[in-house]
């Protein structure tokens, strides 16, 4: 069922450093001018649940800094235990972190198939967008491979996912590309969603 007044969800994916955050805040502030547009991550509540649980700090947990690559791995850990219970959790964490005037919904971070199937089985139209950027790339960024968190469903789950992507978008530093790609998916946002 349809929760809020959220009409269209965009989920984002894309490997670590490949800038699933930066590209879901530069069409966040591209739609704020014309939509009811908010983000939200699947984990931001595994990691405010996570730092509650060990006392850590929740907001360096969001960053992108070396303080979440300390606990990166636990958290995973902690994420894979709530999903084995319940594989919704986190999206619908996601969900209801919305404001109720929340007509389009940007999730920055969809790592599994069963991320995708939640947002497209639940009444709302969903578009996929997959940020990609090549390894020395996301190398220049700080990506560092680590054994037990790149080569994980964390990281991997949607490398074989066997739908099309609704769009793609190289992430290579390329401003004009960029602005090119995000103009294309907001005019595809603007076939389902009115302006405010």
């Amino acid at each position: 069922m349809v929760q809020r007044g959220v009409k269209l969800v965009v989920c984002f994916s894309g490997k670590r450093k490949s800038g699933k955050d930066y590209v879901s805040g530069k069409l966040l502030e591209r739609l704020r001018k014309d939509y009811a547009a908010q983000l939200a991550g699947i984990s931001w509540s595994l990691k405010d649940e996570f730092a509650e649980i060990e006392k850590v700090d929740k907001e360096e947990l969001r960053t992108d800094g070396p303080f979440k690559e300390v606990y990166r791995k636990h958290m995973v850990e902690f994420g894979e235990r709530k999903r084995n219970e319940d594989p919704s959790y986190f999206c619908r964490a996601a969900m209801s972190s919305l404001d109720l005037s929340t007509s389009i919904a940007i999730i920055t971070d969809c790592r599994r198939p069963s991320d995708l199937a939640y947002f497209g089985s639940q009444g709302y139209r969903r578009i996929t967008v997959r940020v990609q950027a090549p390894l020395e790339v996301r190398e220049q960024r700080g990506f560092k491979f680590t054994q037990g968190i790149d080569d994980s469903d964390t990281e991997c789950a949607l490398d074989e996912w066997p739908h099309p992507w609704d769009f793609v978008i190289d992430n290579v530093g390329n401003s004009r590309s960029l602005e090119e790609s995000l103009q294309r998916l907001i005019s595809e946002i603007g076939r389902f969603v009115e302006k405010v």
